[in-house]
């Protein structure tokens, strides 16, 4: 369905996203707005109704109809607060740019990294289910990218600690990156699969599958002797891998005189 996102400065913008999707699809959208217009990182957007739009929901079940106008905002002002019971909750404050929202003031406390690695564990799991189903292998690559767009939301205080929170991290990283690599695979997008592929094996160096999505990426773009050694490793990791194989027997074929 159709969308028109209301920005700072005056700005419309129309965008097209599928109902069932969840709001993170929306936010998606967003990003090479941030870059059009220099919009600031801490945006937030609202329903029609005020109400900030959840980024785990489907869209549909918030309510949106095709044309409904979404309100784009930044943070203005934070303070904090505490409750009766003794827990400290952050006051947000929004600008938006909407005149029939003003300013939505809210107040929930700040979601942690672990509900925001929890939200990107969810999307990992739908994403993968696109992967095995009848959609689109487009849809694939929109919701694994979906999946590293909500990790790179993660509180930057996790990023240099080892510890739980950082492991699941890099274990979702690794699978979106895999995931979207044969995604862009099935699409015959030989340059973009072999990058995620990249990615992923900097995060896993013994990733075998992503190893060998790599030299099926290799073999596509030409670079033969490249691909032959990604599959020579992935047999000598894993000597039964029937797709390493027989990529290999194929490029043996290939350049037998």
């Amino acid at each position: 369905m159709e969308l028109k996102l209301e920005l700072p400065g005056g700005h419309v913008e129309s965008i097209v996203v599928d109902p069932t999707r969840a709001g993170m699809a929306v936010l998606s959208k967003m990003l090479p707005l941030k870059r059009k217009y220099a919009l600031p990182e801490d945006m937030h957007i609202f329903r029609p109704d005020g109400l900030p739009l959840a980024m785990d929901k489907p869209l549909a079940s918030q309510g949106l109809q095709p044309g409904d106008h979404l309100c784009v905002g930044e943070v203005r002002s934070e303070a904090t607060r505490v409750t009766p019971t003794g827990d400290e909750v952050k006051i947000i404050e929004y600008a938006v740019c909407a005149e029939k929202c003003d300013e939505v003031p809210i107040s929930p406390p700040m979601p942690s990294p672990a509900a925001k690695l929890s939200l990107a564990g969810a999307l990992a799991r739908q994403a993968e289910e696109h992967l095995r189903g009848e959609t689109s292998p487009t849809q694939a690559v929109v919701a694994f990218s979906e999946v590293l767009e909500a990790l790179g939301a993660v509180s930057s205080a996790v990023k240099g600690d080892v510890d739980e929170l950082d492991v699941e991290r890099r274990a979702l990283a690794v699978k979106a990156f895999f995931g979207r690599s044969r995604a862009h695979l099935r699409q015959q997008h030989w340059l973009e699969a072999l990058r995620d592929a990249e990615s992923c094996l900097e995060l896993k160096p013994e990733d075998v599958d992503a190893m060998c999505c790599q030299g099926l990426s290799l073999k596509q773009l030409g670079r033969t002797e490249k691909a032959r050694a990604c599959f020579g490793w992935v047999l000598l990791k894993h000597p039964e891998h029937k797709i390493a194989r027989n990529a290999l027997v194929a490029i043996k074929a290939e350049t037998k005189p």
